[in-house]
């Protein structure tokens, strides 16, 4: 029988106690590496980061989102022409019955609903933070948002019917300037200081209720149209349970005089998952959201 050749046969031997220093050296690394601070909470970080991005690029490159925009504006439009036939009409709920001779009107969100900050959240993700105010304000004074997709088409039609557009946002009083300056350079009718409603400019205006009462003395609210629950209702924090029982409460004005667009970025909705605690860690976040899951109804 044959000997099979030894597949080292011909070959220098390799010394052992280079296999040693070799296996060593690679042990070594690897402890060293798994031992850094710095590499692993980069690593977790990188890990955070992902949790949104699936939603920010739906609202930045999705034709679904686009199309879904045009849609619902396309639809409010619509429902204007037919609201302003009824001088009883109103889309708000602190006023029930308008006076007459009231002037039309219709309120609008701000953020994620005529403009469009997802490349602040894009920014984030890249940086691996979360929403402060600091990064927030730079962004609001940069002047650099663009338009939600049929955001301007629809209040340039509002304006043309003699409709006045109040823009009632819960950014904080001090972007009052850089909020007008954006809407403005866009070409958003009435984008002034009488239009541009920011939290706390008047005593009492943390919810939008009381904002929305105010422009309720003077104008027929003909509709509402947000991204968000608090931007119809100011009963909109609780539970997830007690949000959608709110919604049914009003399910026929969805789509007729209140237009809610899509916002899987942020909103109370994620803070209602939360059960709105705003100071826990970032890994306590987590874990409640991750509670929210559901396996199968």
């Amino acid at each position: 029988m044959q000997i099979p050749k030894s597949p080292t046969a011909g070959r220098a031997p390799i010394q052992r106690s280079g296999v040693r220093w070799l296996l060593l050296s690679l042990a070594t690394a690897v402890l060293v590496a798994c031992a850094t601070g710095p590499v692993q909470q980069r690593t977790e970080t990188a890990a955070q980061a992902h949790d949104n991005y699936n939603a920010v690029l739906w609202f930045q490159s999705a034709a679904e989102y686009h199309a879904a925009m045009l849609g619902i504006y396309a639809d409010a439009g619509e429902a204007l022409v037919q609201a302003m036939a009824d001088p009883h009409f109103s889309a708000a709920l602190e006023q029930p019955l308008p006076q007459p001779g009231l002037r039309p009107a219709v309120v609008v969100d701000v953020d994620e609903t005529i403009l469009d900050n997802s490349p602040y959240q894009a920014r984030l993700l890249l940086d691996g933070g979360s929403f402060e105010e600091t990064s927030w304000r730079a962004w609001c004074e940069e002047r650099q948002a663009k338009a939600i997709p049929g955001a301007l088409s629809f209040a340039r039609h509002a304006a043309k019917h003699g409709v006045e557009i109040f823009y009632v946002s819960n950014r904080d009083v001090s972007l009052n300037q850089a909020t007008i300056d954006n809407l403005a350079a866009l070409g958003f009718p009435n984008a002034d200081q009488r239009h541009v409603l920011l939290r706390d400019r008047a005593k009492g205006w943390g919810d939008k209720g009381p904002r929305r009462v105010e422009i309720s003395k003077t104008h027929q609210i003909l509709l509402l149209i947000g991204d968000n629950l608090g931007d119809f209702s100011d009963d909109y924090k609780g539970s997830p349970e007690q949000r959608l029982a709110l919604v049914e409460k009003h399910r026929n004005w969805w789509g007729e005089r209140w237009f809610l667009l899509p916002n899987p970025m942020y909103g109370s909705w994620e803070q209602s998952l939360l059960d709105y605690h705003y100071a826990d860690d970032e890994a306590s976040q987590r874990q409640r959201k991750r509670g929210g899951l559901r396996l199968s109804r």
